[in-house]
């Protein structure tokens, strides 16, 4: 195989390869969306967007991967939590970087915001038929757009190396709403999930860092981009639920299912 093993996730395993980064996928990945990570990095990087530049696709002992330019840096996230006189600023700079990403144009893109909450929904076995219904009516509501999203927007997504920020994980590109963008990144931020081997107090310290984390983001986010909280909470709902699809602890499925229930029993009183 390649050189040595930088880090490994639960959908793939990254390794040093002759001098670039190979992103070596596990075996139950589906391999459209492996070429979907291939398709939207190589369109933020065309459109000037700073992150690794995509090479190639290959395969290494049957797995498919992408080689990718080297980035020696490190998670946003550290230097977040390693220095908080300088968080306004990093926040500053983590939601220039998003926008610089929303100011890109997609037209008739397969991969759409309103589409990945629909198979979400569809797709998810912890609600019943009656909610998913009420969902799917909800989300015909919402506004469309065609903007390009990353999908996944958080700290741990954007390597910082001498100053130069790079954003990576196209895997959830899509085209949609700049807001639903947002509500995405509020929502992982102020839910991540928090080491269980931790005492109860720091484990709490960490949730109310998380919150005042995700509000100013979001303060910070419609300041730079001209938007409501109002705008950015309409996708919440909907969002919650895609999250549940998603590798959770118990915990965070437990706080997500209370938030769903909370806000879907306050929607149908106002109807």
């Amino acid at each position: 195989m390649a050189n040595k093993l930088i880090g490994s996730g639960r959908t793939s395993d990254v390794i040093e390869y002759n001098g670039f980064v190979l992103k070596l996928y596990k075996e139950f990945n589906n391999n459209e969306y492996i070429d979907k990570e291939y398709y939207f990095s190589k369109l933020a990087f065309n459109h000037n967007i700073k992150t690794p530049e995509p090479k190639q696709i290959i395969y290494e002992n049957n797995r498919k991967g992408i080689v990718f330019e080297k980035i020696n840096g490190k998670p946003l996230l550290k230097i977040i939590l390693s220095n908080q006189f300088k968080l306004k600023l990093m926040i500053k700079i983590f939601v220039e970087l998003q926008t610089s990403i929303h100011k890109i144009i997609l037209n008739n893109s397969k991969y759409t915001f309103i589409n990945y909450l629909n198979e979400s929904i569809a797709e998810n076995n912890l609600i019943n038929d009656d909610t998913k219904v009420f969902l799917f009516n909800y989300i015909k509501t919402l506004p469309e757009g065609n903007n390009l999203c990353h999908g996944d927007f958080h700290p741990e997504n954007i390597l910082v190396d001498n100053n130069n920020f790079y954003i990576i994980d196209w895997m959830t590109g899509m085209q949609g709403n700049i807001a639903a963008d947002a509500a995405r990144t509020e929502m992982i931020i102020k839910n991540a999930e928090v080491p269980g081997n931790i005492s109860f107090v720091k484990k709490s310290i960490i949730r109310i860092f998380q919150n005042k984390l995700s509000k100013m983001y979001i303060k910070e986010y419609c300041k730079i981009n001209k938007l409501t909280k109002q705008e950015i909470k309409i996708w919440k709902l909907p969002l919650y639920v895609a999250r549940l699809n998603e590798d959770n602890n118990k915990e965070e499925e437990n706080r997500l299912l209370k938030y769903i229930n909370k806000e879907i029993k306050k929607m149908i009183k106002t109807q």
